[in-house]
């Protein structure tokens, strides 16, 4: 029996608090996080961490690590690969309220401030397998480490601080962002300059050298691809809205009831000369990493929202106080209550597409549809007689496609699908002559190159008419005994004209004698290239 006066004891210790949020939150995206099945994304990190390498084109290492881990010891199922996340979450929730206090935030205030976090949809919404949320934790790992020196002078925290700081660069490049602010702030800090003097800060810098290197030496080797997918991703960017995308995401993404509480959390670190590094890492963080997306630099927003909270606590006026507490808290419940639809995974697929819900984010409706799209896959690659299947290759324009075959196309006995986007671009196998191909989400003259007429031959659509995974299939054979399988990200199926397809290896011997698939392959990943990957997207 547990003694009462012994939790009475371990909830008067400061953190004790914080850890029964934490547990909530934890609680929260435990409860939630099996409704829907695998993201795209996840796909794509599961099928990285089956090919463990030291870099990858469009993210570090760390996450597909884990995902191996994770997958290692549960198995491959949605619930349990978001459990990782759902416990990065929680720390994050822990820290916010750990920063509180260090910032000179009383026992309430920490409380005030690990809630708001969890209520945050920043957090809330946090809950897919994805570098986010990792890339959030070392973020916040950092803040609390460099804001735990500031006010302690404890100079031994600089190596903690260079191994987070290496981790968060082998977890996610944003963080390069926070590199340079946490620089200017040792700098240009009178607290923090003088310990340049001790060695602590340089072990922590030689740290960060050191965890950084093994995917410096990948990029190296690779020409680095990572720089030119940034540099086309950032064109897309761009593209879809610019500075004003990024505004409005970051502002969603803190919850536009919780601004006047960020507004005045940057008031607080800015006035207080002690706290002004703190303030300044969060606005030069968002100034380096303007050019991204809105939530590149949203994991200093836990940090800014805490200094709110302790703005409050500096108000004199008791009565101010519990009423500007009650405002925060209600208006993180209430934005939490009003955007939870599309912050957690509660409604049903099925309900999905008539809520439009698949609109407001994507990224639910790229949770549904992956198997059913993979059996339809199946039901036309096992249409081919035996020595033709010998003789197949699945060819995908996308990495979740990829990815969705290669984990649900077992029980089909399919092949591993090979595709020019990203990281499948080097995972194609060395010694590939397919005779047929069964594509998805190509049309025919994507493969003009390899192949000469199509037939349709059918359609795929998405479950429950969800908008942004339905599909259509365009199967195509002629007597050299190609197929096509084709797919369009477009509701109800729409089907394609389309009419019948040479052998591939005919082709490719008319045009230098037996020329190996390595030739016809695309000679750089379809996000380093876009000019040359047209040939095959």
């Amino acid at each position: 029996m547990v003694n009462i006066v012994t939790v009475r004891r371990w909830w008067q210790r400061p953190t004790s608090p914080l850890l029964v949020i934490s547990a909530v939150s934890l609680l929260i995206h435990l409860a939630t996080n099996g409704l829907y099945g695998f993201h795209t994304d996840e796909l794509y990190y599961i099928e990285s961490g089956r090919h463990p390498a030291l870099g990858y084109v469009d993210y570090p290492p760390v996450t597909p690590m884990l995902a191996w881990l994770n997958t290692s010891i549960f198995g491959v199922h949605p619930w349990t690969l978001r459990l990782f996340p759902a416990i990065a979450v929680a720390a994050v929730v822990f820290l916010t309220g750990l920063c509180t206090r260090d910032m000179g935030g009383g026992r309430w205030v920490s409380i005030l401030a690990s809630t708001v976090a969890l209520l945050s949809p920043l957090l809330l919404a946090t809950w897919l397998f994805q570098t986010v949320a990792f890339d959030q934790l070392t973020w916040m790992i950092a803040i609390y480490l460099l804001l735990r020196i500031l006010c302690t002078g404890e100079t031994r925290l600089f190596i903690l601080l260079g191994l987070d700081l290496g981790i968060g660069f082998e977890t996610k490049f944003t963080i390069v962002g926070l590199w340079v602010r946490i620089a200017a702030a040792v700098l240009m800090s009178r607290e923090l300059r003088p310990l340049l003097r001790t060695r602590y800060p340089w072990l922590g810098l030689a740290i960060v050298a050191a965890a950084s290197a093994p995917n410096v030496g990948w990029q190296i080797g690779n020409g680095f691809p990572t720089l030119t997918y940034i540099h086309n991703h950032s064109a897309d960017i761009s593209a879809g809205g610019g500075i004003g995308s990024f505004a409005a995401l970051f502002v969603l993404s803190m919850g536009p009831l919780l601004l006047p509480l960020w507004i005045a959390g940057l008031v607080v670190l800015w006035r207080d000369p002690h706290l002004r590094p703190m303030g300044g890492l969060a606005m030069v963080a968002i100034a380096v990493l303007a050019e991204g997306k809105g939530y590149y630099p949203a994991p200093t927003i836990p940090l800014v929202l805490a200094a709110g909270c302790v703005g409050i606590d500096r108000i004199a006026s008791r009565t101010h106080r519990r009423r500007l507490t009650g405002l925060a808290l209600g208006a993180g419940l209430l934005e939490a209550v009003l955007l939870l639809p599309i912050l957690l995974p509660l409604v049903p697929a099925s309900s999905m597409h008539r809520l439009g819900i698949d609109k407001l984010n994507p990224d639910y409706a790229n949770t549904v549809g992956w198997p059913q799209m993979t059996a339809q896959v199946a039901a036309v690659y096992n249409s081919l007689p035996e020595a033709q299947r010998a003789h197949a290759a699945i060819l995908t324009s996308i990495d979740g496609e990829a990815g969705a075959i290669d984990i649900y196309g077992r029980s089909e006995h399919l092949p591993r699908a090979i595709s020019p986007h990203l990281n499948f671009w080097y995972w194609k196998p060395a010694n590939l002559d397919a005779t047929i191909l069964v594509t998805v989400d190509y049309s025919p003259h994507d493969l003009a190159f390899l192949c000469g007429t199509v037939t349709r031959g059918g359609t795929v659509t998405s479950p429950y008419s969800i908008v942004y995974v339905a599909q259509t299939l365009t199967r195509g054979f002629s007597a050299s005994t190609i197929m096509i399988l084709h797919s369009v990200l477009s509701r109800g199926g729409r089907p394609m004209t389309s009419g019948g397809c040479e052998d591939p290896r005919e082709r490719r011997q008319r045009n230098g004698g037996n020329e190996p698939w390595s030739l016809s392959w695309p000679t750089r990943s379809s996000r380093e290239a876009p000019a040359e990957a047209a040939r095959f997207r």
